[in-house]
């Protein structure tokens, strides 16, 4: 069983996506709810494991207490990719005290961990003293785009795309986009500052299904993945670059945990300076064509239909090759 916090996002990547891949792989069929079903309801399922996430609600804990009564011995894996407890400073996602306690209390309930980072699965560590396996975030072969040369005499275009919880990450760039608007084109993908409001252009956000697609339509050059340097951000994964690199966008980032493996240019310090370097390399359009083809096998790497990312799953869900 499938049980996702929601249908998209960290939902769709964390569990519904290695969800089905998983069971495709071993001839399964997944059962997908975003809803807790009552405890008489689970004998009406047929299935072998639950992967769920974020668990922090009173009514999810009680669930969980009943059900893990009923049905002690069927794995649950507790899959994390959020260092829920030390949430973004400024981030509109951020969980009280009861709720990050119901949270420990339910974590308990949990035969397994699944973590998307290393450094995600160190914290996990740190705070119950519980191994996690590490799944790092796949891409689909089917969201993959080729690479585009920009026109001739075409300014170089630029995006950023994500939600509002990363307004603080956005600090750094903003003096950037407003000395560079006659030079480059700049496309917000979802929230923007209120500082850059009508300066950019703003695509909003989309369905999950249609959202890279919708990405992609944008034309842009180059993706940027600004974050600060904080505990919250190093236990994020590197899913932006994968995005970007399948869309063929060579990727200007934070030189910080989730990144530091991007093929693209990494910012070591968010100085305006220092993007302002890394935007005028990506102007010369063979360079910025040979970083989009390393960001782009860089992705390619984590398809999840490959092989080798099918076992890795396999392995994260307890399931050993015959």
């Amino acid at each position: 069983m499938l049980m996702p916090a929601d249908p998209r996002g960290c939902g769709f990547y964390r569990i519904l996506q290695p969800g089905r891949a998983f069971a495709k792989s071993i001839g399964s069929k997944a059962i997908e709810t975003c809803h807790m079903p009552r405890a008489e309801e689970w004998g009406r399922y047929k299935f072998d494991l639950v992967l769920t996430q974020r668990q922090f609600e009173v009514n999810q804990y009680r669930h969980w207490c009943e059900y893990s009564a009923r049905h002690p011995d069927l794995p649950i894996y507790m899959d994390f990719d959020d260092l829920l407890w030390a949430p973004h400073p400024g981030s509109t996602f951020n969980l009280s005290r009861d709720r990050v306690q119901c949270m420990d209390q339910t974590v308990q309930f949990a035969h397994h961990l699944v973590a998307s980072t290393q450094d995600m699965a160190d914290a996990l560590w740190e705070r119950y003293r519980r191994d996690a396996f590490v799944l790092p975030n796949m891409i689909s072969e089917r969201e993959f785009r080729p690479v585009r040369a920009r026109e001739n005499g075409k300014k170089l275009r630029v995006i950023w795309a994500g939600g509002n919880t990363h307004a603080p990450d956005l600090h750094q760039i903003i003096p950037v986009v407003q000395s560079t608007t006659t030079k480059y084109e700049w496309v917000f993908f979802g929230f923007v500052p209120d500082a850059l409001k009508g300066i950019v252009k703003v695509a909003p956000e989309t369905e999950m299904k249609d959202y890279l697609r919708s990405v992609h339509a944008q034309g842009a050059h180059v993706g940027i993945a600004p974050l600060l340097d904080i505990p919250f951000n190093r236990c994020k994964s590197h899913l932006k670059i994968l995005e970007y690199g399948a869309l063929g966008l060579p990727t200007i980032a934070t030189d910080i945990a989730p990144y530091k493996d991007s093929p693209g240019i990494l910012i070591k310090k968010p100085r305006v300076s220092d993007w302002l370097r890394a935007l005028s390399v990506m102007e010369d359009e063979n360079t910025r064509m040979e970083i989009a083809d390393k960001c782009q096998e860089y992705s390619r790497s984590y398809c999840i239909e490959r092989p080798e990312n099918i076992s890795i799953i396999q392995q994260a869900y307890g399931h050993k090759a015959a």
